[in-house]
């Protein structure tokens, strides 16, 4: 879910060297993210829940949002699992 979808589109078509995965600083992990809306005044903590996630994607305050995988995980991880399987899969069979 982008807040900003006309947004991203210009900037995916424009770019082809435009990746979903690109690298973060690690300053990001850090960072309090806030969220803002009309009908409530205050700004809102974003939390690192599943609410906090969907907050964290609909705001568009958020400007660069990152969509790395490991950043997901480790900034939402009351609110994302990693589920990891025991059995090792072949990919040719």
């Amino acid at each position: 879910m982008e807040s900003r979808k006309k947004n991203s589109e210009k900037k995916i078509s424009s770019s082809s060297n435009y990746a979903l995965f690109d690298p973060f600083l690690p300053e990001t992990l850090d960072k309090t993210y806030y969220k803002v809306s009309r009908s409530i005044p205050n700004l809102r903590i974003i939390e690192d829940n599943l609410e906090g996630l969907y907050n964290y994607f609909s705001t568009p305050t958020i400007r660069y949002k990152i969509f790395h995988p490991l950043f997901i995980f480790l900034k939402f991880n009351k609110g994302v699992h990693f589920l990891v399987t025991k059995e090792l899969k072949s990919v040719y069979d």
